[in-house]
């Protein structure tokens, strides 16, 4: 994963276009009230379960890897600098040092934080989810994309 998608998937592809990329057909998931302003794809195979992509009017504007797909096709995500589910914070900061900006995660205690990093003179950025140390998820996007803690909201 970089700053700008996924593998062939770049940010600000249309959902036809990154399915094209993929050799793979895209869904978008029913369980949006206005799918046109924000929904979610994903690989209509059940491949790579764990990895989603957001779109804002059809065109892909963040990409999720998520660890909780149990019992589904799970793909081995990483950065380019190697972090990916179950990289520790300290493989952050040695892979980011002061880049990767650390605050708390909305939902967990003192031990779960959000490490952020921007793409500086670009809108991008990716946050790692951390839970007791560890990765449990990591998205890339638009600087207001990547901000949504619960999908579209």
């Amino acid at each position: 994963m970089t700053m700008d998608g996924l593998g062939k998937v770049h940010l600000g592809m249309t959902l036809k276009g990154a399915g094209r990329a993929l050799g793979a057909r895209l869904v978008v998931s029913p369980d949006y009230d206005d799918p046109s302003e924000c929904s979610y794809a994903n690989r209509a195979d059940g491949r790579d379960a764990n990895v989603a992509y957001m779109l804002h009017r059809d065109r892909i504007v963040r990409i999720d890897v998520d660890s909780r797909t149990a019992g589904k096709s799970f793909v081995d995500v990483r950065t380019e600098a190697g972090i990916g589910i179950g990289s520790s914070e300290a493989d952050i900061r040695r892979a980011y040092g002061r880049r990767a900006k650390v605050g708390p995660h909305p939902y967990g205690d003192r031990n779960d934080h959000y490490y952020r990093l921007d793409d500086n003179g670009r809108n991008y950025g990716i946050i790692f989810e951390t839970w007791d140390g560890k990765v449990s998820e990591f998205r890339v996007g638009g600087h207001h994309a990547i901000e949504y803690i619960e999908g579209c909201s």
